[in-house]
This record gives C-alpha cells, sequence and structure tokens, in this order.
C-alpha cells in the first residue's frame, strides 16, 4: 500500500476540521501545484461545494493532474451521452417529417402520409418531455 501524499494528508487533516491544513492546501493550489488542486477540489467536493469543486478541479486538469484528467474526461463522455440523448426527439421527428413527405411524393400526391408528418411534428414539439 502507498503511503499518502502530503497534500492527501493535508485534505485528509481538512476534513476532519484542520482549519491550518486547509490554509496550507489552498495555498498550494494557489502557487500552480496541480496536486493540491485536485485535492482541494475533493475538499469542495466533500463540502458539497460544486462551484469551488469544479474551478479546481478544471485546474488541476489543465495544470496536468492525471487524476483529474481522467475525471474530467469521463464528466465530459458524460455531458455529451446525455446532450445526444436529449436531442434524440428531434432527429426522430425529422426523420418521421421528412419520410411522410417523401411517401407523398412518391405517390404522385395519390396517397397523403400526413400521419408520418404529423407524429413528426409531435416528435419535434413534445418527445423530450415524453422520453
Amino acid at each position: 500500500m502507498r503511503g499518502k501524499s502530503y497534500n492527501e494528508q493535508l485534505l485528509d487533516d481538512s476534513l476532519l476540521g484542520n482549519k491550518v491544513s486547509l490554509k496550507e492546501l489552498e495555498a498550494n493550489a494557489g502557487s500552480g501545484n496541480a496536486e493540491a488542486q485536485y485535492y482541494l477540489a475533493e475538499y469542495y467536493s466533500a463540502m458539497k461545494d460544486e462551484n469551488s469543486y469544479a474551478y479546481w478541479m478544471e485546474k488541476a486538469a489543465n495544470n496536468g493532474y492525471e487524476t483529474a484528467l481522467e475525471k474530467k474526461i469521463a464528466v465530459d463522455n458524460d455531458a455529451s451521452n446525455e446532450m445526444e440523448e436529449d436531442n434524440s426527439h428531434i432527429v426522430e421527428g425529422l426523420v418521421w417529417i421528412g419520410a411522410g413527405v417523401l411517401l407523398t411524393a412518391l405517390t404522385s400526391g395519390m396517397y397523403l402520409f400526413y400521419g408520418a408528418v404529423l407524429y413528426g411534428l409531435y416528435k419535434l414539439l413534445f418527445g423530450k418531455r415524453n422520453n
């Protein structure tokens, strides 16, 4: 088992209420120490301060701290997947509309595929709420 780094120990002490350790961790992070920035972010995570957590985690990642980079990649991937899922109703609605119009055109207007178009409009307008 590996020993704890100095900044990791400062985090542990800070979480136990040691204000001197917290001030030192903040000073280390403020001076550009990426490891300290990461552990300060973890401190703010434990304190449920999302804005400070995000700020210091971003700093640590930008300064090349590997664990922060890994977390940032994981969060970015989650956000990307969530955005794709949030917009899927738009694509589905456009496909239904396009198919309805295309099928109507292919049959020279002989058959109106308005049901497909209406369903596509419904998916565009209300699909996100129903998924």
